[in-house]
């Protein structure tokens, strides 16, 4: 899901008169990892340099969860609609990369 995605939920959210606590996030589950993998073959990066670390292995402090999922079922049911997917936002996200988006964004910072 891409922010653009999240504008148009919020506003159909509001035009229905939702409230109450909803998850606004993709439909699939993914990994830190896949999720670097698949944004390295979309820009044509080198995704051999993303290794997957288990968060077992990892030097946090804090326990983490093996299972981060949110479930959107509310949200989609009550919007009647399919959220979109990771595909999606990183096909739309592509789109605006090669637009220059990213430079028009670093030239307002630089006013």
């Amino acid at each position: 899901m891409l922010v653009n995605h999240l504008n148009e939920i919020l506003v159909t959210m509001l035009e229905r008169g939702l409230h109450g606590l909803y998850n606004a996030v993709g439909p699939q589950a993914m990994s830190k990892y896949q999720f670097g993998v698949e944004i390295a073959r979309k820009f044509g990066l080198r995704e051999s340099l993303i290794a997957p670390q288990s968060v077992d292995k990892s030097s946090l402090t804090a326990h983490r969860s093996h299972n981060l999922r949110l479930s959107t079922h509310k949200l989609s049911t009550e919007l009647q609609l399919t959220l979109p997917d990771f595909s999606t936002g990183l096909a739309m996200f592509y789109t605006q990369s090669q637009q220059g988006y990213p430079q028009k964004i670093r030239s307002y910072q630089q006013k």
